[in-house]
């Protein structure tokens, strides 16, 4: 079902995202990622 009502938008946001075990933050995997590089 394509059709939302006029309030409301498609999601466009990530595929995934993952939450922190340690202090429970949901973020795009791609930030963790970059911080464990660092």
């Amino acid at each position: 079902n394509d059709q939302l009502d006029p309030f409301h938008t498609p999601y466009r946001g990530p595929e995934l995202k993952v939450q922190c075990g340690a202090c429970g933050l949901i973020e795009d995997e791609r930030m963790f990622i970059k911080r464990a590089q660092t």
